[in-house]
């Protein structure tokens, strides 16, 4: 989908292409800009809150702590897309629920006595 494509979780993608890449998508499905970036916001947070899962399980149980370098970077995708005034009930959510992914967080994740 568009949202994955403009929010890869292991690479970057040019910020300037977002908007463009949207109002295409809009025109050419015949939806409304407005729902479009809202979709795509909402879609990237749900599939940026299930990623942070995934990272962290790979990491804690699967023994692989390379994925906790990728934390912070999906964390700043899903900041972004929570970001959308539509998201705000979500946002407070995650704000209350979900610490950000600093040093001291992926360390407590890659320990498995913790």
């Amino acid at each position: 989908d568009v949202a994955s494509l403009l929010g890869d979780a292991r690479r970057d993608t040019d910020p300037d292409l977002r908007a463009p890449l949207l109002a295409r998508f809009a025109a050419t499905t015949g939806l409304a800009p407005d729902a479009v970036a809202q979709g795509a916001a909402a879609l990237g947070a749900q599939r940026n809150l299930k990623i942070l899962g995934l990272f962290a399980r790979l990491a804690r149980r699967d023994g692989k702590p390379q994925y906790l370098a990728l934390l912070p970077r999906v964390w700043a995708r899903l900041t972004a897309d929570l970001a959308d005034p539509g998201l705000a009930p979500l946002a407070a959510f995650v704000a209350r629920t979900l610490p950000p992914p600093d040093a001291a967080v992926r360390a407590r994740i890659a320990d498995p006595a913790a």
